[in-house]
């Protein structure tokens, strides 16, 4: 795959590709160019896809009170990753 902002090159599926535009540099780097709508839209789908996962995560075990914490935690991560690019 290709970023069309930045032209990098090797982004290797999706959820890289949404990271890379979401500049979490989580697996792979950040965009620099990325437009500022577009960085929040991305940012927001990779909250919503890790909140679905600690969803499953809950309903598969039963841990309510850990995963909740969790959430939380991943909230507070991507808020700090957020102001860190910034």
């Amino acid at each position: 795959m290709k970023c069309k902002y930045c032209e990098k090159v090797k982004i290797s599926g999706m959820y890289q590709l949404k990271h890379h535009l979401a500049r979490t540099s989580k697996n792979v780097g950040a965009c620099i160019t990325v437009l500022e709508n577009v960085k929040k839209l991305m940012l927001d789908m990779v909250y919503m896809l890790q909140q679905n996962l600690i969803k499953k995560s809950i309903s598969k075990e039963g841990l309510w009170d850990s995963s909740m914490d969790d959430l939380e935690n991943a909230k507070r991560r991507l808020r700090r990753e957020e102001s860190e690019e910034s």
